[in-house]
């Protein structure tokens, strides 16, 4: 008796518009491809993507910021112990590089009001003096200098960017620097405040920065 060979079957012979089914697949795969990403389909056909020639080309690519500030705070504001306030009274340096795109931040006020609906990056900067209120004053592990960038006031309840210090292993002066990013609505504000929960004198410098960018929806 003949040995039993395994029977195969070929899918094609058996359903000649396979083939034919298949490349019209591809085919359209490739359409919808060049249709939504041009850049994929440069990929995908072993092209590179080519780089701009010259400055000119390179700028028309970098988005234009049109809603941002830097400011500055005007004069020194002492934040007493126990004390949580919202700084106010800044103004726009005067020395190159500094901005104020979209008139939207009330230097009298420190309050940025949003224009639109998106997603903000804010920057903050502020040297602080911590003064003690006599020589007897010692300083503790929960004296702390707590500093907020908060929406609408509302620190406790809206998202807020934070920076938690402690006075007991710091200099008498000393700089609280973070980054971050908030969603605000339009009409919504953002502004600084400083929590000092600590029995000491915080003086928050002139000078110090607060700067914000508009960087999507």
């Amino acid at each position: 008796m003949p040995p039993r060979r395994n029977a195969y079957i070929n899918p094609c012979q058996t359903n000649p518009h396979s083939i034919i089914d298949l490349k019209a697949a591809e085919k359209r795969a490739d359409e919808l491809v060049s249709e939504k990403c041009s850049a994929c389909q440069e990929a995908v056909n072993g092209s590179r993507i080519r780089a701009p020639q010259d400055e000119a080309e390179v700028l028309s690519h970098v988005p234009r910021i049109s809603v941002g500030f830097h400011m500055r705070l005007r004069r020194n504001i002492v934040v007493s112990g126990k004390t949580f306030m919202e700084l106010k009274t800044f103004h726009q340096p005067f020395a190159g590089g500094a901005f104020h795109r979209g008139d939207t931040f009330n230097a009298r006020s420190g309050r940025f009001a949003a224009p639109t609906d998106g997603i903000y990056q804010f920057s903050l900067n502020l040297h602080i003096r911590a003064k003690k209120k006599s020589r007897r004053s010692n300083l503790k592990k929960r004296d702390t200098i707590n500093t907020q960038v908060c929406i609408d006031s509302l620190c406790q309840n809206f998202a807020s960017l934070k920076h938690y210090t402690g006075l007991e292993s710091n200099s008498k002066v000393f700089t609280v620097s973070f980054t971050g990013f908030l969603e605000l609505k339009v009409g919504q504000y953002a502004s600084v405040y400083v929590d000092n929960a600590s029995n000491l004198n915080a003086v928050v410098q002139s000078g110090s920065d607060f700067t914000g960018l508009l960087i999507g929806s």
